[in-house]
């Protein structure tokens, strides 16, 4: 039921971007205001304070923008600054006791004439039923990066449980570009009356597009109110081009980067028996593969050398496309005597036996934590006859429910711990190998898994 409500506002508002597109502004050549926050019908469960925002638009430009709340003149936005063609306005208000409130904008161009009011209704304090109660209370094209000087976005989602009790499961939610539906994200359940959460969908875009956003897609969670899960309007990356157009392409993509790999040797040309360090980065890419084992983008490797050699750099781009890049170290003269490598790998020697693989420990398997930006993982050393010269970590994220995609590789390690990078809402797995002073790889370990809650 509510997916259909959801596709069906999303229809209308692609049918009515194309009328607005072709006037080239208001519809009619008049003056129209539409209020983007909050959304009508959201419920908070006490007194705050709340943003209104929204878009104005008028032939001759728009001159002020007119808050009214429940009839009163709360503020007039004088001169509203422009993106692009449209008048934005942004202003913040606390109520004075719990209730029901119903915001109006209206906005009035050069010469005076006003447009038809637009409304929003929220209600403070609240609840119905004793249960939770799911809404979303923005929807942002947040800055990922810059192409030359085109900005790229992608879209942060901020939702709150406006209900009288916690959500109890999990449920899911949708995200849709330019009415096409692209991404579906599970989040944990627990969330407490009154709380916000976000969600943030890698979907890299530029200039103005629509995005779709439908909380529990799936209705698995039993509401109060279904009203506020959907949601369908236009956003726009950055600072939009001086011309906007909102036809919606038919078949969207996501913004493909040239991915940025450097490789080098420094310095290139050794003296037998002297060392050299490789060095790596790389940018907008899936993996990056050195030695057979994936690596973080930017690392190195150092070796010391007999004879000349030449070293290769595996990159996954973001297509999923492979692209190669090599390093050539020559070497001069000629060793007297074996060369010890350098002192993070003991000498080698005829041990073929490989180490026995480690255990990890730390998170414990199926552990969920609450949010953070980075995360250790530590296993239980193990040893070897001809000593361990390090270990190799490998950590993978659930993009899908058993689909999983490569989020760093690590190594070698010479302690038994690493600190690597996790995202809120994300469920990971990662397994540890060792190696021996003799360049034997132990098996890699069982696999643990891990996940990061939204809150």
């Amino acid at each position: 039921m509510k997916s259909r409500q959801w596709f069906e506002l999303l229809s209308i508002l692609m049918l009515g971007s194309l009328f607005f597109s072709a006037c080239g502004g208001a519809p009619g050549g008049g003056t129209s205001v539409w209020i983007d926050v909050p959304l009508d019908g959201l419920t908070f469960p006490e007194v705050r304070a709340i943003k209104i925002e929204g878009h104005a638009a008028a032939a001759g430009g728009v001159s002020r923008v007119e808050i009214w709340i429940n009839g009163a003149l709360l503020t007039t936005v004088n001169d509203p600054p422009m993106e692009g063609n449209l008048a934005v306005f942004h202003t913040e208000w606390t109520p004075p006791a719990l209730g029901e409130y119903t915001i109006q904008a209206v906005a009035l161009d050069r010469g005076g004439v006003s447009s038809s009011p637009d409304s929003a209704r929220v209600v403070f304090g609240e609840r119905a039923g004793g249960l939770p109660d799911l809404a979303i209370t923005s929807v942002e094209a947040i800055v990922a990066g810059y192409k030359d000087t085109i900005p790229f976005c992608n879209t942060r989602v901020v939702y709150t449980n406006a209900g009288a009790e916690a959500v109890p499961g999990n449920f899911a939610i949708q995200f849709a570009f330019d009415g096409v539906s692209q991404q579906t994200v599970t989040v944990a359940g627990g969330l407490p009356p009154g709380a916000s959460a976000e969600a943030i969908f890698v979907y890299q875009f530029v200039d103005m597009h629509y995005i779709g956003i439908n909380l529990d897609s799936a209705s698995a969670i039993a509401e109060s109110s279904e009203s506020n899960n959907a949601f369908a309007e236009a956003r726009i990356c950055g600072t939009p081009t001086p011309v906007v157009t909102l036809t919606p392409t038919p078949t969207p993509t996501a913004l493909s980067l040239a991915p940025v790999i450097q490789f080098e040797a420094v310095p290139p040309e050794i003296k037998a028996g002297a060392c050299t360090t490789l060095r790596w980065h790389v940018e907008n890419a899936q993996r990056v593969i050195f030695g057979g084992v994936d690596q973080p983008f930017d690392g190195s490797y150092k070796d010391c050398l007999c004879k000349s050699e030449l070293y290769t750099l595996k990159v996954i781009k973001a297509d999923g496309t492979e692209e190669r890049r090599t390093a050539n170290i020559n070497v001069t003269g000629f060793c007297l005597t074996e060369v010890a490598p350098p002192p993070d790998q003991p000498p080698s020697s005829s041990d073929t036996t490989p180490p026995p693989a480690p255990s990890p420990v730390v998170p414990a398997n199926g552990l969920e934590l609450s949010c953070r930006s980075t995360q250790t993982l530590a296993w239980l050393p193990v040893s070897d006859p001809s000593g361990i010269s390090g270990y190799y970590v490998k950590l993978e994220m659930e993009v899908k429910p058993g689909q999983w995609k490569s989020a760093g590789g690590y190594g070698p390690i010479s302690g038994k711990q690493v600190t690597v990078n996790v995202q809120c809402g994300g469920r990971y797995r990662w397994m540890v190998r060792a190696q021996d002073g003799a360049g034997n790889y132990s098996n890699w370990s069982a696999l643990s898994t891990f996940a990061v809650t939204l809150n």
